[in-house]
């Protein structure tokens, strides 16, 4: 949450939609009641709870073709 709140803090931004993919939603989840004022809309997008169930899903099968090919 700290390090979102740098970036957002030296991006300038007041108020936001926050997109949140995969394993980033736990964090965007996090900050978006810290900062309500902030937030304007949070979107989850595949949301995981956590990167162990990440990586258990099927969704973390395609990483190996994903730094396979990645270039």
């Amino acid at each position: 949450v700290q390090d979102l709140e740098a970036v957002i803090d030296e991006l300038g931004l007041r108020r936001f939609t926050l997109l949140a993919p995969s394993v980033s939603a736990t964090t965007a989840i996090a900050f978006a009641p810290l900062y309500p004022k902030r937030v304007s809309k949070l979107v989850l997008f595949h949301p995981f709870p956590s990167f162990d169930d990440y990586f258990r899903s099927n969704f973390g099968d395609a990483l190996p073709l994903v730094r396979q090919n990645w270039e």
